[in-house]
């Protein structure tokens, strides 16, 4: 079934804004923190992580400090919140947008498949969830949830 909300992405892509003199300084090391942005396209919200799930991602962009991400990911969220009808967010940060109607046939189980958006935010490859500063630093005063 074609889809109604059109291709948001059409391909993988992997952005890449990586500032060397961002990081840490621990014990004389210098670490330097990893932000990643993902995009996915599937049929299950992007926070089950089922076997196989990078298969879905349609876009990443990595960032070497928090404030890029940050920002990146607000702008990303609001391009979603403005074109699909519904989202779910789950752990603050974890992000799962659809359109009523927008379905994929699945052959093995016989019927339609709802179509999500996912927007995730990783720190050092593991899920990052916002706290009340990240949100404030994020969105404003308040997160538009439809």
């Amino acid at each position: 079934m074609e889809s109604k909300t059109g291709e948001l992405y059409n391909e993988r892509q992997v952005f890449i804004a990586y500032n060397e003199n961002c990081g840490l300084s621990f014990g004389g090391f210098n670490m330097v923190q990893k932000w990643e942005i993902i995009i996915m396209k599937g049929e299950s919200e992007p926070w089950w992580f089922f076997s196989g799930w990078k298969k879905d991602i349609l876009a990443t962009y990595v960032f070497s400090d928090k404030n890029s991400a940050f920002a990146k990911y607000g702008a990303l969220y609001g391009q979603f919140i403005s074109r699909l009808d519904h989202v779910k967010i789950k752990n603050t940060s974890m992000a799962a947008f659809w359109q009523a109607g927008d379905y994929v046939y699945c052959d093995s189980c016989d019927e339609d498949l709802q179509i999500y958006y996912g927007l995730l935010i990783f720190l050092n490859g593991e899920p990052y969830s916002f706290s009340e500063e990240d949100e404030q630093l994020i969105f404003g005063s308040e997160r538009e949830i439809l």
